[in-house]
């Protein structure tokens, strides 16, 4: 199966993440957000079922949006879905301990797909890793959904690389689909924090990305401008203010003037330059973001600014 899904071929590797849609902005603004997103060349929408539970009355509401979108825009054909199912509880989101086990991922998976008001979308993801529920239960039933015909790829989100291997490894061994997406945080900017049991504290490290290239595993990655940091100049993003992310956005700014673009660019580029199927996901309720960042994809980066923008202050 080839790392670039056909719906993808000839548009924008930038995915837009809607995880606030519905909720922090209305439905209807959305819409043109969205709308503008997909004029400018993109086709990759990601969501999930705890969107946006941690918002009063949120959850739900990100699918819930995606799905009135498509419906009023007779776009579903074109556009490529994405949603996740098995997330542990917070807050007012309650879940069961084993929340990746078959039966909880079954009713997530029903429940976002009546939430869409699609009978199947093109990406399905574990949306974290439970190391308590062993990894051939997992892909067990997520190999169900795509003999169904629920979905096409499996993905994996939040996860650490040994077990993505190992789940990958045992679907190979029996000659079921293994994760084919792997959606990690990673971008341009070095997190200031130090890595904590929460798995959204990860970061694809290079070795990692240099895998999943060479082992068929598209990258999805999350904060892809290291949460604005680098498309706000700096005001943005601030658990990526450091002294390493101020020197890498001045060398941003450098490049970005060599090429007409922008710092913003440049941090796209950067990953979408990088070996193998890269799919980076900018979360903005701003249309123009969203236009800009798929400029940014388009800009081709030699590997000489690539390593300048590595810089370590």
């Amino acid at each position: 199966m080839s790392l670039i899904p056909a719906k993808l071929v000839g548009k924008s590797v930038v995915a837009l993440g809607t995880a606030d849609m519905g909720t922090r902005r209305p439905a209807e603004e959305c819409f043109s957000v969205i709308g503008a997103y997909l004029d400018a060349g993109g086709a990759f929408l990601d969501t999930a079922h705890c969107y946006a539970a941690w918002v009063p009355g949120g959850e739900g509401v990100s699918e819930e949006t995606v799905g009135a979108y498509l419906r009023l825009s007779g776009a579903r054909d074109e556009i490529f879905i994405a949603t996740k199912g098995g997330h542990p509880g917070f807050g007012s989101y309650m879940r069961p301990d084993r929340y990746l086990s078959p039966e909880i991922l079954g009713q997530d998976f029903a429940q976002s797909l009546e939430r869409l008001a699609m009978d199947s979308v093109d990406l399905y993801y574990a949306h974290r890793d439970a190391a308590s529920i062993p990894v051939d239960e997992i892909i067990d039933v997520l190999a169900e959904f795509v003999a169904a015909g629920r979905t096409t790829y499996i993905g994996a989100s939040n996860w650490p690389l040994a077990r993505i291997q190992a789940a990958n490894a045992y679907a190979t061994s029996v000659g079921k689909p293994g994760f084919s997406f792997w959606q990690n945080q990673w971008s341009l900017g070095v997190p200031s924090w130090k890595e904590t049991e929460d798995p959204t504290t990860r970061t694809n490290s290079p070795a990692e990305a240099l895998w999943a290239s060479e082992n068929g595993v598209a990258l999805s990655p999350f904060s892809a401008t290291s949460n604005g940091f680098f498309a706000s100049g700096g005001e943005a993003g601030a658990g990526f203010d450091s002294p390493t992310n101020r020197a890498r956005l001045e060398v941003a700014d450098a490049i970005a003037d060599e090429e007409g673009a922008t710092a913003g660019d440049v941090a796209i580029a950067y990953l979408t330059n990088q070996p193998g199927a890269v799919f980076p996901i900018i979360g903005t309720l701003d249309a123009a973001r969203a236009v800009e960042a798929i400029a940014g994809a388009r800009l081709r980066l030699s590997e000489s600014q690539l390593r300048r923008l590595e810089v370590l202050a």
